[in-house]
């Protein structure tokens, strides 16, 4: 299973977490490189997006993402040659718009490779997908769908909502299954502050005298606004509160703070506690 970085809000007023308009382009690339640098390699777009498929790749720049797109939901009721002809374009659009950055396509309505048209559709795709090297797949909103689709035809991979990934893994389909994931404003947050302490936090407290035992970041799939776990070493309250003033008035850390933040505080809350190892705790 893979995380891929939807990108519908990026070309649409989507959701009820937008803003009543497309994410502007200077937050997209900010938003691109935060993702491309916690690991994230996969991109989920569609035509049906606005404007954002074809503008991805001047978006992406250097960052290396393979892009999954969409086939459009067929034509109802169109002859099978139509059918055949509507894919092949919708798969040679595509590909000029994205060129080598395309990875895989998706059929956006699993029904259209259940109905009468399917398998005119799949053979279609496939005579357009394969020479280019492009996965093909199905993007599904139940487990059923999935299934359903993977008795009738090869697919490569399918795209799934999150609420229900946990009822469909693991229960023995040979899928690659992507979970797709929108970037709402608490997760943004929470990257950029993993880039803050990995980028220069770290080294501020060690410059200060301040240990660095470990890190942590919350599960981005339990529903709760995400949040970052570290524990740091002093040798004493006192000493921690030495070192800690010193770190908080140096201006390096001030102007990587108010770097970090020229956009908006990313950081809702902190909560801090001092802990005494017991006797049998292996951190002393």
């Amino acid at each position: 299973m893979e995380l891929a970085l939807g990108t519908v809000q990026f070309g649409l007023p989507y959701g009820i977490a937008g803003r009543g308009a497309p994410v502007p382009e200077t937050e997209v690339r900010q938003i691109l490189q935060i993702a491309h640098a916690g690991g994230i390699r996969l991109l989920d777009t569609a035509a049906a997006y606005g404007s954002i498929e074809e503008r991805l790749p001047a978006l992406c720049g250097s960052l290396q993402f393979r892009v999954v797109s969409k086939i459009p939901a067929l034509p109802g009721g169109a002859e099978l040659g139509t059918v055949e002809k509507f894919v092949a374009d919708a798969v040679h659009s595509v590909g000029h718009r994205l060129g080598d950055a395309l990875y895989a396509l998706l059929f956006h309505r699993a029904a259209d490779l259940l109905g009468p048209a399917a398998d005119s559709a799949w053979r279609a795709a496939l005579d357009a997908a394969r020479p280019r090297g492009v996965q093909l797949g199905v993007s599904v909103y139940a487990p059923d769908e999935a299934r359903a689709v993977q008795k009738r035809f090869a697919i490569d991979l399918n795209f799934n909502p999150s609420n229900f990934i946990d009822r469909f893994v693991g229960e023995g389909y040979n899928l690659n299954t992507s979970l797709r994931y929108r970037f709402t404003n608490p997760l943004i947050y929470l990257l950029n502050i993993v880039k803050r302490f990995h980028d220069h936090t770290t080294k501020l407290f060690e410059k200060h005298g301040i240990e660095n035992i470990a890190y942590f970041s919350s599960d981005a799939n339990d529903g709760k606004q995400p949040f970052l776990v570290y524990m740091i070493a002093n040798k004493d309250e006192a000493e921690h509160k030495k070192e800690w003033d010193e770190f908080r008035t140096d201006p390096e850390w001030i102007k990587v703070k108010d770097d970090s933040e020229k956009d908006g505080k990313i950081v809702e809350k902190v909560e801090s506690v001092f802990l005494k190892p017991l006797s049998f705790s292996k951190i002393k």
